[in-house]
């Protein structure tokens, strides 16, 4: 038998720039390192695509919260700071990727925030850790990914 472990290694140093809102060519943030993810906020438009990714969390133990737009989100991420957030890009008050970048730079929100969208070419995935997300899938997806995604194996 042959196991094979990697293991990230820790920054030497963390960045002290900051993300200007309009400039998207500013490299990812430094990789947070994340605690056992226990609660989730679900946010997207479609409220049967939420719920059914929110009964899967469910279900799996994690307790979730729902927000339909971009301005629910911002005002639960605020109010309860939930573990992490499944962000859909799509949303119809204001673009998932402009959510991402306010909630990491003028909310200073540090959880885990996962890119769920049907935006999935190379591209977009780019885009999505330029801004701040730590993970991005692209629908449909199941809940091994989603486990996957919070860090859970």
């Amino acid at each position: 038998s042959e196991f094979v472990v990697r293991l990230p290694t820790l920054p030497q140093k963390e960045s002290t720039h900051s993300v200007d809102e309009k400039d998207e060519s500013t490299p990812a943030p430094t990789p947070r390192i994340h605690q056992k993810v226990e609660t989730v906020l679900v946010v997207d438009d479609n409220v049967a695509a939420a719920q059914g990714v929110g009964k899967l969390l469910e279900h799996k133990g994690y307790k979730v919260t729902y927000a339909y737009t971009g301005t629910e989100a911002k005002e639960l991420v605020e109010k309860d700071r939930p573990d992490a957030v499944i962000l859909d890009i799509g949303l119809p008050d204001m673009d998932g990727y402009d959510l991402a970048k306010m909630m990491r730079v003028g909310m200073e929100y540090e959880g885990l925030l996962v890119a769920l969208t049907g935006y999935g070419q190379e591209e977009d995935k780019q885009r999505a850790y330029r801004v701040g997300f730590d993970q991005h899938l692209t629908k449909p997806v199941g809940i091994v990914e989603i486990e996957s995604a919070l860090g859970k194996t």
